[in-house]
């Protein structure tokens, strides 16, 4: 598997993801049972700000991948919550749970597979 592609997918899907849940964080929030549509709009701007710095180099760098890790954590705690205090949303939650733990994975994976990025100035 080439970490460099799988790094750039992870890019554009968090750019799509960040987008969605800016843009159209009610519908969101409906399904998952939570009335909170700022925190998703916060978490939508971290994701995509992500995926913009995982893109913008010319070798995706891996601060940017971690930032994704930790954005994971802080998506399983949010859904952990939610699971915990919304019994009619359980199931959406707990696939949404179950989503961001894989994403998670691959995105560790991604992470410690790549190199420092090395910029032009440090190349002297």
């Amino acid at each position: 598997m080439n970490e460099d592609k799988v790094a750039r997918g992870l890019g554009w899907f968090s750019i799509g993801l960040g987008l969605v849940e800016m843009l159209a964080p009610r519908p969101l929030a409906r399904v998952l049972g939570t009335p909170h549509t700022g925190i998703i709009r916060v978490f939508g701007l971290r994701e995509f700000v992500a995926g913009v710095g995982i893109l913008a180099p010319n070798k995706p760098a891996p601060p940017w991948l971690w930032a994704r890790v930790g954005g994971d954590a802080l998506n399983m705690g949010a859904l952990g919550l939610t699971y915990q205090n919304n019994a009619a949303t359980r199931k959406a939650v707990g696939v949404s749970l179950v989503a961001v733990v894989a994403i998670a994975t691959l995105d560790l994976w991604c992470a410690r597979q790549l190199k420092p990025y090395k910029w032009p100035i440090d190349q002297q």
